[in-house]
């Protein structure tokens, strides 16, 4: 399985994935290869399902990237729209949209980057409160969503 091949009903059943073949440097992160996982080593690369609330409560399916045993928080980020993932560092964006509220559904126990205001019980709590916007959006996830769309669109 690739990243491009992950459900959006997968992010909202907060499924966790590991790292198990990265594709070549010039490639899109879509294209790793990767299996769902409950564990990983602290050398293994996890691909956690995320989500993204922005001012307006509209919520964005996430997947993040990043090595387990590293303390700095966040990672390689993918957004669902237009029917497919797009890498976020790929899609031109306003500096504000990385203001808004994100979470990590399921944040493994090694992983050191959850301290602080990003806990594991924060982000877990904050991931639950918000899933059921990524749940009412499932029919509609093939089209692109709110502000944030309409922002990328208005640039391109």
């Amino acid at each position: 399985m690739r990243i491009r091949d992950v459900a959006p009903s997968d992010v909202a059943a907060g499924r966790n994935w590991r790292v198990k073949a990265f594709a070549a440097i010039d490639d899109a992160m879509m294209e790793w290869e990767i299996e769902e996982c409950l564990t990983c080593g602290d050398d293994d690369t996890v691909v956690y399902s995320a989500l993204e609330v922005d001012g307006n409560g509209e919520v964005w399916p996430l997947l993040m990237a990043r090595e387990v045993g590293e303390c700095e928080w966040w990672g390689d980020t993918c957004v669902y729209f237009d029917g497919a993932w797009r890498e976020l560092d790929r899609v031109d964006i306003a500096d504000g949209c990385h203001k808004w509220e994100s979470y990590v559904a399921n944040p493994l126990v090694n992983d050191l980057s959850f301290m602080d205001e990003c806990t594991r019980d924060v982000q877990r709590a904050g991931f639950a409160r918000w899933r059921g916007g990524l749940q009412e959006r499932e029919g509609v996830l093939e089209r692109p969503l709110g502000s944030l769309l309409r922002l990328i669109a208005e640039r391109s």
